[in-house]
Formats: structure tokens, sequence, C-alpha cells
């Protein structure tokens, strides 16, 4: 990768000025535990549990807002300084992973010259502070929120009095319709409403909690005008800095000052240092219902303008991605794109004559505003790879659930899943459908990594914590007890009822109980040579039927997609399904397949996964012996659809992306069409012998 300021590269470089980064000088300095934790008031953390002598640096993003060029600088520095990876946390904000000790100062001296900084973003500071990631855009908003989350970024980060608070601090605004739980899980936030005067002002809500037990914010009956927002919030910080260490013992975070103080008399105590009155505001606001759903397109305010929002697998992206997200929004869009609290991007500013041209050229890098419903719904925490205080890795797990869910066809129509690596519950797992926390569960004469399984958190008024499930679920065990849990509560729940709904009830009298040893099937390792099974965790030294060595051993997948399911669900939720329905004719298949140039990348991704579905369920009439005896099955229905799967892909090199042939590989993993796909896509497109088959082929 070139350096995209590399005429920045002839300036001499800086004298290194005394800071609490000066203690990065050498290599081979050792680090004080203040000095640790000074550093992470910086945004730079130790991680111990990476190489020795890594560091993470985390970016504040106020008001979820940065330019393309911003995005590149984060993305060169992932590239040149540490893994390659970029990270959207749960605060909208960006993590950059593994860089030497010398390299800190450089990346953080790089960041600030393109206006980003990385101050106050760890320990006992008050976080990045963000908004809805459609300010400014939404045609239903109240109140643009993005300058006043940068006024107060700059004045939290300024005072040296809130430096080192009691514990970390957590403020977020809101001035969109679109009304998220995430809101009512801060310390301190602002809900704008517009009286009927049509002036706006700002309802504050305070004493939220994330992690282990959440709670929601509570109701300051007080109503803020927008130029009094960054002193009323200064001053409810104070209050937390003075009384928190009073009652140190109760808990540490503002909910427990809130709980010993009383409304009444915080609203006193805010009163006394302000220089206007406050306005009685006793009207309650509304309920939280849901998450944000951030990932699709979304019409702008301005007419003909659309904004994409982007599903990122578990949050993570490689510097390639990020940089293709940042050229994207400099080609299609307005220059500029957000991050969001749900770990996703959204690029704004798009015309809607370009929306499959941004579409594909994110697509290229694996992106897409068409995400499917486990990318959507399935997040992860930071984990043991890089999280020294996590019991478990996380995100590769997650990776992987995503992919053995897609497997088995299970579709997640709301149902979101939250994985945490420990106790501290950093993805909010209490609080989610499915709540899933790291554990180590014993297994032979060891432990390997499981999870605690929760189920029927939610949001319904109030936060339903989750109830617990299954406790030390070994990790191979997960996408098992996934699919029954979702696929239960699809057959068997009443209408109307809601999955936090039906597993609250059914979990009422439940007592949960530990997976017995005997329950784990340890993985199944297959010789290439000769066909030999072995059963256990690793595969043996070498074979005992040929003596091929431990390389030629592959995990046997095929053994979970054989297992017995229960059957598809009857009456799932209502969700905005991404397959054409079973009404819809062939012949509209077929013209979406002639002409792929001329219509959505949505709909093309459609008819792919329509035709492999279509495929799939033929193709099960028919037995294993027969597939594989004659190659092909004989029915001439399946040998048609086969071939429009097949132009289907080799037509993807002219639309410049891979996605559909992406979703036949994953759909088909284990069919007779996988070899084809793999080769089409090694191979720019074409099959072997697709010439002959295509030439003569109708369609």
């Amino acid at each position: 990768m070139t350096d995209p300021y590399a005429d920045n590269q002839s300036a001499p470089a800086s004298v290194p000025q005394p800071g609490p980064l000066h203690v990065l000088g050498s290599p081979d300095s050792k680090l004080s535990f203040s000095q640790i934790n000074e550093l992470k008031t910086e945004g730079v953390f130790l991680r111990k549990s990476d190489s020795p002598g890594k560091f993470m640096i985390r970016i504040r993003i106020p008001g979820c807002e940065l330019t393309a060029d911003q995005a590149r600088e984060v993305a060169f520095v992932a590239y040149e300084y540490g893994h390659g990876i970029v990270d959207v946390t749960r605060r909208a904000g960006l993590q950059v992973q593994g860089l030497d000790t010398q390299r800190v100062a450089k990346a953080v001296e790089r960041l600030e010259a393109v206006g980003l900084s990385t101050k106050r973003t760890g320990w006992h500071s008050v976080r990045n502070i963000y908004c809805h990631p459609l300010s400014g855009i939404d045609p239903d908003e109240v109140f643009d929120t993005r300058e006043l989350c940068v006024t107060l970024s700059e004045r939290f980060v300024a005072n040296e009095s809130f430096r080192n608070l009691t514990h970390k601090f957590n403020v977020a605004l809101n001035g969109s319709s679109r009304l998220a739980i995430s809101y009512w899980l801060q310390d301190l936030c602002f809900l704008a409403v517009r009286g009927d005067d049509g002036d706006v002002g700002f309802r504050v809500l305070i004493g939220g909690r994330q992690g282990e037990s959440p709670s929601l914010a509570r109701h300051l009956p007080v109503l803020i005008e927008p130029e009094h927002v960054p002193e009323v919030a200064e001053r409810l910080v104070e209050i937390y800095r003075e009384h928190a260490p009073k009652y140190a013992e109760a808990g540490r975070r503002f909910d427990t000052v809130v709980d010993a103080l009383g409304l009444n008399e915080l609203q006193r105590l805010l009163e006394e240092g302000l220089d206007h009155p406050l306005i009685p505001c006793v009207a309650e606001p509304p309920t939280p219902v849901a998450y944000d759903d951030l990932v699709g397109w979304f019409s702008e305010r301005k007419q003909g303008f659309w904004a994409m929002g982007l599903a990122v697998p578990v949050g993570r992206m490689s510097w390639e991605q990020l940089e293709a997200i940042s050229v994207a929004a400099k080609r299609w869009g307005n220059g500029t794109l957000r991050t969001t609290q749900e770990m996703g991007i959204v690029v704004p500013g798009i015309k809607e004559a370009f929306r499959d041209s941004a579409a594909t050229e994110v697509g290229r890098v694996g992106l897409s505003p068409f995400a499917d419903t486990q990318t959507r719904n399935i997040y992860a925490c930071t984990g043991r790879q890089f999280c020294s205080l996590a019991i478990t890795e996380t995100k590769r797990h997650a990776l992987r659930l995503i992919d053995e869910l897609r497997r088995k066809m299970l579709t997640l129509h709301g149902i979101r899943i939250h994985m945490s690596g420990c106790n501290s519950g950093c993805m909010q797992h209490m609080s989610a459908d499915i709540g899933l926390k790291g554990v180590r569960v014993r297994r032979m004469l060891g432990t390997r990594e499981g999870f605690d399984v929760y189920l029927g958190g939610g949001i319904a008024g109030r936060v339903h914590l989750a109830r617990p499930y299954r406790m030390g679920v070994d990790v191979e065990q997960l996408p098992q007890v996934i699919e029954e849990i979702v696929r239960e509560y699809y057959v068997k729940h009443r209408p109307g009822y809601t999955f936090t709904a039906y597993w609250r009830e059914v979990l009422r009298h439940h007592e949960a109980k530990q997976v017995q040893e005997g329950e784990y099937v340890p993985p199944t390792w297959v010789c290439e040579a000769c066909n030999y099974r072995h059963r256990g965790e690793d595969p043996p030294v070498f074979c005992p039927e040929c003596a091929a060595l431990r390389r030629h051993f592959a995990r046997d997948e095929r053994e979970q997609s054989e297992e017995t399911t229960l059957p598809a669900p009857t009456n799932p939720i209502e969700s905005d399904a991404d397959s054409f329905d079973d009404e819809v004719p062939m012949d509209e298949i077929v013209q979406v397949v002639q002409q792929p140039q001329l219509v959505g990348i949505d709909r093309v991704k459609k008819a792919a996964e329509t035709l492999v579905d279509w495929l799939r369920q033929a193709e099960n009439t028919s037995s294993q012996q027969q597939r594989k005896s004659r190659g092909r099955p004989r029915d001439p229905e399946i040998a048609r659809r086969d071939r429009l799967i097949r132009r289907l892909v080799r037509e993807q090199p002219h639309l410049g992306h891979t996605d559909v042939a992406k979703i036949v590989s994953e759909r088909l993993e284990r069919d007779i069409t996988t070899h084809m796909v793999r080769n089409a896509l090694k191979r720019g497109g074409q099959t072997r012998g697709s010439k002959e088959t295509l030439s003569s082929d109708p369609f």
C-alpha cells in the first residue's frame, strides 16, 4: 500500500515532547501500573495477550462522523504500524491493534495531523460521545446533534479535572425520532424533543448502566435548551466526581450516585452550579422498543440522496476494507462516513443513480448493505485475542457461528446474539435475545473454551435481564444449541409472541444445568489418503491405516450438516427476507439471470439465493449414492436450475463483484456445484465446459 499522504514525509521529524507517550521511547522500557493507566487515558493500551510489547490505540469519533481522508489515514496506520485490522467499537469509535512500542507515538502523531484524537478514550474518563449515525440527514430528525457532540468532546478532553474520575463515564445525544435502547444505557444522555411552539429542548436521562447487570437510565424532570447542554453535562460530571468516592463501596458508576442522592437532591445540586434556571419537564420520554437496524439503504432529507449502511461482520475490518469504504465515500458520496454504535459504517450523500455502483465497489472487499441476518445480528467483543480480561476468544468464534448458521440455513429474524468474553459484559449479553458469556469448561483432563447461554433478555419498556438456559456449553456445541433454541421458537411460539417473551415464559421455572462431559461430542477427522475416520480433539500423529502424517487429516464438516434438525419455521416473525417468495414465477428469475447488469445488485443476489434454495430442495429428494456415481442429478429441472446458477456466476465479473458466487459457494458448501463455483472465482468466472453447455442453453 502506498502512503496516501506521501507529501508529508519530507517534513522533518518533530522532537518528542514530554508527556504520557514519552515512556514508550525504548522497546525495553518497563511500564509501571500507573504508567499503563496513564497511557490508557491517552487512548494507548498495552495488550498483554498479544505479542510482547504490542499496543492498541482507540480513536475518538465525536458525533460518529469522519472524513474519507481521515478514514484513509486510519487504514494506513493499521497497515503500516499494526496488524492491518480496524475495529468499530460499541461507542462508535475505532481501534487499531498490534502497534509496536516504538511506533505508537508516530501513529498518534499521524492521526492528530488529520484531526483525529486518541485522548480520553480509556481508563476513568469521559469516553467517546456519539449521536445517531444519520444525524443531519434523517428526514424525521428533531435536531442535528453532531456539533454538540464535538463541542462536548472538546470540553471534556481539555478539562484536566475530568482526566481521572472514579470510573468511566458514557455520554450520548440523540436528535432523531428513532429511539433505541442504547441511549437508555448511558450514564448521561440528552434526547431532543420539539414542543408545540416549534422550539427544541433536550430531556435528560441519567444513571443508565451496561455490562453484567444493565439498567435503564432515569428521567431527570427538566428540559435543557440546546445552548445549555454543554454546561449541564459538565455540571453533572462534576457532581459525579465530587460524590462518587463517598459511595465507592456500593459501586463506582454514576448510577450509584443517582441512587444515593435521589433525583430531587441531584436536581438541586445541578441548579446550584448553573447560572440559569432549569425548565421543568414532567412528561416522560417514550420508552425504548428495539435496537437500531443501521444496515441497508436510508433516504436522506435531501431528495434523491441516500445513505448506505454497511454491516461489518463482528465489527472488524481489514485496512483494505476501510480504504475501499473511504474511496467509495469520496467517489459516490459526499466525502464523509459515519461509524455506528451497532459496530457498522454508514456512507451518506449517495445519489440514487449511483446506489448500485457504490454497493458494487464495497462489495469487492466483502461488505454489503444487503447483509444476511446472521451478519446483522451476531456481535462480539474484542475477546481473548487482544483483551487480557477476556476468558475466551470471541470474534473468531462469532465468525464461525455465522458460517455454521448459514450452512444450517437458519435465518435470524431480528434475533440478536451478543457474545462477551468475560463477566464484564462489554457486548451487553444480559440484555440480548441470546446472550453468550465466555467461560472455561472442563473436558477430560483439561479445560476448553465455552459459553454460558442466556435467553430472554431484551427491551419492553424496561430492561429485561436474560435468564440462564445452559451453563458451560462447549464452543463446538454452540451452533447446534443456537439452532435448537431458534427453531423451537419458530415452531412453538404463539402469534404475537416475541422471542424475548416466549423464552422468558418458558424459562420462568427453568433451572439452568451444567452441560455434562458425556454430552460433548468431539470432532471427527478424516484421512485424505485412505478415508480413515478419527474422533478426538486433534487428529492423530499418523494414520493407523496408511501411516499418513497428521497434515493429511482434515476435519469432517459434513457431520454437523447431516444432523437431524427441527422442521423449518412455520410462522416466523415479520422481517425483510432476502429471498424471493415461492409464488414468484421462474420466468422472472430467468430474466434476472439473462440481464443481471440491468437490475439492482439486491435482485441478482435474491435470484441466486432462490435458485440455490430450489436446487438444494430438489437434490435432497435424490440419494447421495446416485449423485456420487453419476456426478450430476438426472432430473432435467435440477439440471436446468444448475445451468442458471452457473450462468449467474459467470456474469459476475462484468458486474465487478463476487457476492453472488460467494452466496452460491456458502449455501452449496458440500453439493455438486461447489467445485464449479470455486473454479469460476479463480478463473474470472469461466468454468470448465461452460462455453459448450451455455451456448446450447436457452437461458
